[in-house]
């Protein structure tokens, strides 16, 4: 599984897309926090 976030990782970062691994069992109040601090410092 490692291996495969990692991959997914890099091909993510080739397209400039932000990765944030994830635990979906926790919702996604732990991904919006991150994305938003991020845009807000653009």
């Amino acid at each position: 599984m490692v291996g495969q976030q990692g991959e997914l990782q890099r091909h993510a970062l080739q397209y400039h897309i932000d990765y944030v691994p994830v635990d979906v069992a926790q919702g996604f109040h732990q991904v919006i926090p991150p994305f938003l601090l991020k845009r807000s410092r653009q």
